[in-house]
């Protein structure tokens, strides 16, 4: 992408000078165009050059101005439980930001297993993809999109502590750098817990779910649903603090954490991931898996999605929340991980059903007959917010009260 900036300067300098001069004095000028130049061709030919010359000049600019780049998002640290690994958390996002597409635009997604971990490309016995590894999604007005995928600890016991697995993430032909998922033991504490979680069309119409509680969303409606939780007061070196979205049903358009310890973090920041410490995630460097930096993000936490659902999948969908993070020499979970969940009914109106009946079907002037409407829903949860409307033919009246 560095390349076409200056060749397009350097064409537009060239294009400029051509039609005017026939010798240009030797040397070169400060963007690198040679100066020792000769053109024998009328002026006629040489407007007609330059013309070809400054369109491809702009082909170029247009070609940098287009070119994407996925920059991964998400924390590279995942994990057990260090007591109990089969009874704490094993699902994790990986994510990137793309920028650079085409606005409004639909595209795909496909994280992609490299070799150099402990585990090959191949190797799904110990991290392997939760849903789906290839997904679409749509570009923001600016061009602009979160990409969320979940990748699962398949092997949960104490054989998985240590091992790696590395992957980039592609699209339309670019590629993330390439990054290693690393399986740690966390430690299960109170000191990080979930509050609520709340749920709305608008961040100003949130609703709290209580633990336990459950949310009815529309097939392709958008939603705001956001954590809220808490850290030790003074932060951690590093967090990263989610609820598990299934991406098969759920896009996810955009996060924004905010933190009452915010040091150098931006708050609120577009990320699930806190990297206050300058975390290296280069498996070659010599520093890797370690602060680089000094810095804490956490206190008072809230992680706010914009959501869309995509399809209602199997109906519903357990959503457990997270909060993770290392400080002083270890790594650690909320303890109230397993206790705190909420379920997630996903419905489509469209699949509703209305049938109504007379009986007798024959009504005689004066005379009566029971209407039977038969509602069906065969969605796993309620459709909220709806109501049905029956009008009458003429000279047609209720002579009884309706019956449920």
């Amino acid at each position: 992408m560095s390349l076409y900036k200056p060749l397009s300067q350097r064409l537009r300098r060239a294009c400029t000078f051509l039609p005017l001069y026939d010798y240009f004095s030797e040397g070169s000028d400060s963007l690198g165009v040679p100066s020792l130049i000769k053109t024998d061709l009328p002026y006629a030919p040489r407007l007609f050059l330059t013309a070809c010359c400054i369109l491809l000049s702009l082909f170029l600019v247009t070609s940098e101005a287009a070119a994407l780049t996925i920059t991964p998002s998400t924390w590279d640290t995942i994990g057990l439980d260090s007591n109990t690994p089969a009874s704490g958390p094993y699902i994790f996002p990986v994510g990137a930001k793309i920028t650079g597409g085409t606005a409004n635009s639909t595209s795909t997604a496909t994280l992609v297993w490299d070799d150099g971990g402990t585990t090959g490309s191949t190797d799904n016995s110990y991290i392997k993809i939760h849903d789906s590894s290839t997904l679409t999604f749509t570009y923001d007005s600016s061009g602009n999109a979160d990409v969320y995928f979940n990748v699962e600890i398949a092997q949960r016991d104490s054989t998985a502590f240590g091992q790696t697995r590395r992957y980039h993430i592609a699209s339309a032909g670019t590629n993330s750098v390439t990054r290693e998922l690393y399986i740690e033991r966390l430690v299960s504490q109170a000191r990080n817990g979930i509050t609520d979680v709340k749920v709305g069309t608008t961040k100003l119409n949130m609703v709290s779910v209580p633990n336990g509680g459950s949310m009815s969303l529309l097939k392709d409606n958008t939603y705001f649903i956001q954590l809220v939780g808490f850290t030790a007061t003074a932060g951690y070196e590093q967090l990263e603090a989610f609820i598990n979205f299934d991406n098969t049903v759920i896009q996810i358009l955009s996060v924004e954490e905010t933190g009452s310890a915010s040091s150098p973090i931006t708050n609120p920041s577009p990320y699930l991931y806190a990297d206050a410490c300058a975390w290296d995630a280069d498996p070659n460097s010599l520093n890797y898996r370690s602060c680089t930096g000094t810095g804490k993000f956490g206190g008072n936490i809230t992680v706010t999605y914009q959501i869309k659902v995509l399809s209602v999948g199997s109906g519903s969908q357990t959503l457990r929340s997270l909060i993770h993070d290392f400080s002083g020499s270890s790594f650690h979970y909320n303890a109230d991980y397993s206790t705190s969940a909420r379920t997630m009914y996903l419905i489509n109106p469209a699949t509703a059903t209305i049938a109504k009946s007379f009986l007798p079907g024959t009504i005689a002037p004066g005379g009566s007959s029971t209407l039977t409407i038969t509602l069906g829903n065969p969605n796993s949860g309620a459709i909220p917010n709806s109501s049905i409307t029956d009008v009458f033919p003429s000279g047609m009246t209720v002579s009884s009260p309706l019956t449920y």
